[in-house]
């Protein structure tokens, strides 16, 4: 055999080896879990810094989660079966303490998945699949409103007077007005359906983008010559539309993810703000974790209103207004009710200041 053929045959052989040996590489199985995700029960967050917190700092236990343990443990209670699932013979499933703190800790501060990942020592993939699984639970294990609406980016609410969200209508585009995404709602239609149980000696409070309506009270628009009767009105509407102001102001201040833009799909938008809006109903109702310095109080001696704490927070760029847009015209049924309770308003409560 000539050296040409026998030098040919070993390159074949050693190409052969080549094939096998990257055939091999590939089918080699991927590690399972990462040796520092494996160490979570011990150093992950759940059983180390957030133990410690509350053992011994309850304040900064408080600011991790923006509640305390007590209601933390409420909640688990209450939504902790629905986020059990099934250990498997490969592996052990997340806990549901640790998927509430997860999706918490996500609320509370808008925190990246990466970060969330190292925090707690869970896969990134793990971690984005618990913060929508853990709010959905949220906001179907502590259901305290009615939900109107498909998916959207615009959050339009009915507040009630202790700051809770008594219904929210999540379905337009944010270029949209107040009144034109208004007049195109579900909550529209729920009203005027008598879904809603609105009392008939009742009317909604809205600001000047809303249509005048029976049912929806509107200020005076500011761009012409008010009486002092339409001023007086104006102020005391105004008084009592900023339930809602703070209402929102409380949401954001508790769920700081709220501060800026959401760099998440519009349907896990809408699932996240349903679930804050439900959990800031169930804290309220719950009577714990209330701050009454955090809203706005007014003092009667005076007549001036001392802003609440959460206006002294940096502003947010993720709770936006929208823009308003002028009404043309109004039935006369609407400036009816309107001029009754223009007489309402100028009879009943305290008014303080000059309307002049």
């Amino acid at each position: 055999m000539s050296n040409e053929i026998t030098i040919a045959m070993l390159r074949v052989v050693e190409e052969i080896i080549k094939l096998k040996r990257s055939r091999l590489s590939k089918n080699k199985k991927r590690i399972w879990t990462k040796k520092w995700i494996m160490r979570r029960n011990t150093l992950g967050a759940s059983n180390a810094l957030i133990q410690e917190l509350a053992n011994e700092d309850p304040k900064s236990y408080f600011n991790f989660f923006r509640i305390d343990e007590t209601m933390f443990n409420i909640i688990l209670a209450k939504v902790g079966h629905r986020l059990k699932k099934q250990d498997t013979m490969m592996r052990m499933s997340l806990t549901p303490k640790i998927k509430l703190q997860i999706a918490l800790r996500f609320l509370a501060t808008g925190d990246s998945y990466k970060s969330l990942q190292y925090l707690y020592r869970v896969s990134k993939s793990a971690i984005s699949s618990v913060v929508i699984q853990g709010l959905v639970h949220i906001k179907s294990g502590t259901n305290f409103f009615n939900y109107k609406g498909t998916f959207s980016i615009v959050l339009l609410a009915l507040v009630d007077n202790n700051y809770n969200f008594t219904c929210i209508d999540i379905g337009a585009h944010g270029s949209m007005s107040d009144g034109g995404f208004f007049n195109k709602s579900a909550l529209k239609k729920a009203i005027e359906e008598n879904l809603l149980d609105i009392p008939e000696d009742f009317v909604i409070l809205g600001d000047e983008g809303f249509p005048l309506t029976t049912y929806l009270m509107k200020p005076y628009a500011r761009r012409k010559i008010l009486t002092k009767k339409e001023k007086i009105y104006n102020y005391r509407h105004c008084r009592a539309r900023k339930i809602v102001e703070n209402a929102f102001g409380i949401l954001a201040s508790r769920f700081r993810l709220f501060r800026r833009p959401i760099p998440l799909a519009p349907t896990t938008v809408v699932k996240i703000t349903k679930a804050a809006c439900s959990l800031h109903n169930f804290i309220r109702k719950s009577g714990l974790n209330q701050d009454l310095k955090l809203v706005d109080i007014e003092d009667l001696e005076n007549g001036c209103i001392i802003p609440g704490d959460w206006r002294n927070e940096p502003e947010s760029s993720g709770l936006a207004e929208i823009a308003t847009a002028n009404q043309r015209n109004c039935l006369p049924e609407a400036k009816k009710k309107e001029m009754t309770w223009l007489n309402i308003l100028l009879t009943k409560g305290l008014f303080h200041g000059r309307t002049e």
